[in-house]
């Protein structure tokens, strides 16, 4: 799994508050518990089993497409679905 930075503003004050009781292993873990409750709560759980589900393909012989050109469809497929399923919902 390739990880991404987040950068976010935030109160100084109370940010320093927390650094004075939370030690950094512990506030990181914190906060990827609360990004991880995010993502289940906003991503659709289909949407979420294709992206655990994703296999690299180096090549598919039957088509002759690479990894770039499949990976481009994936993408395609993804956003499309995301753009059916939040107007489906409303």
């Amino acid at each position: 799994m390739k990880r991404s930075n987040i950068q976010i503003l935030y109160d100084a004050e109370k940010l320093n508050a927390i650094h004075q009781y939370v030690k950094g292993e512990e506030l990181q873990a914190g906060m990827e518990a609360l990004f991880l409750e995010l993502y289940e709560k906003y991503v659709p759980v289909k949407a979420r089993e294709i992206i655990n589900s994703k296999e690299v393909v180096i090549y598919n012989e039957a088509d002759g497409t690479d990894a770039v050109e499949r990976g481009k469809r994936y993408i395609n497929f993804l956003n499309i679905w995301i753009k059916e399923t939040v107007t489906s919902s409303k």
